[in-house]
């Protein structure tokens, strides 16, 4: 990482652009699937703090590494998001995606993440092994924002500014240093233009109820979870930017 943050600043921006575009015919993609076979996709995570918030993308890292780019599928009827992720590997775009998942689906007893769960009554509920809270269909309501970039911009699906902000709370209960450097600065942007954040509304209260029950639950998780951050914290991030899903997943972890 560290020759990637010696770029010069045209190299850089060459680098970026390059990224950008293989980023915008990802999203083409997404919603060409959309249209033709059902696919119903949301972006998560920074990339969706962005286009939330309304300031610049920056597809690079400050170190020089690509962001992911984290979508969660609320549904694939025709089982198409296999064929979007390997068309993301060979552009070389970080693609992590999770699905929603009916919540007659059995828990993980091993699962590292928290899972969005629907019935057939449309309810949807959040999940972290055998914890279950129910949560409101507002909570989940899927609009398009525009990510912009180099004066280009990219509509995206994605849930409300304060969805984006209290998932990153139930992903695993616990907040990374780094993420919570992210999430001051989303808020102080978002305040910037829309007003004082309303964080505490009774819609987001199940996500804080998820994570105080997580970590009575399972402490001993949730005591690895905080050391590991905080070694990555001290690393500046090598450990999250480098350690494969594929390498957990060999040890027996779900993720």
């Amino acid at each position: 990482m560290e020759r990637f943050a010696r770029w010069e600043p045209e190299q850089r921006e060459q680098r970026a652009r390059e990224v950008w575009e293989h980023e915008k015919q990802l999203f083409a993609l997404l919603d060409e699937e959309e249209r033709d076979h059902h696919l119903q996709w949301v972006v998560v995570g920074g990339v969706a703090l962005f286009a939330a918030v309304g300031i610049p993308y920056q597809p690079l890292r400050r170190d020089g590494t690509v962001r992911d780019i984290d979508v969660i599928v609320l549904a694939d009827p025709e089982h198409r998001m296999s064929f979007v992720s390997e068309h993301a590997s060979r552009a070389g775009v970080p693609l992590e995606v999770s699905f929603a998942k009916p919540i007659t689906s059995p828990p993980s007893r091993r699962s590292l993440v928290s899972e969005i769960l629907y019935d057939r009554e449309g309810r949807w509920f959040l999940r972290f092994r055998d914890i279950v809270v129910p949560v409101s269909a507002e909570v989940f309501a899927v609009d398009r924002k525009p990510l912009v970039y180099a004066g280009e911009r990219v509509l995206l699906p994605t849930f409300p500014f304060q969805t984006i902000v209290h998932l990153y709370l139930t992903r695993t209960a616990v907040l990374k240093q780094k993420d919570r450097d992210k999430l001051r600065k989303a808020l102080r942007s978002f305040e910037a233009k829309e007003g004082t954040y309303r964080g505490c509304h009774p819609f987001y209260r199940p996500f804080h109820a998820l994570a105080r029950k997580v970590r009575v639950r399972y402490p001993g998780y949730v005591l690895l979870a905080e050391s590991y951050h905080c070694i990555d914290a001290q690393l500046g991030g090598r450990m999250t930017h480098t350690l494969r899903l594929a390498l957990l997943r060999r040890l027996g972890l779900d993720v």
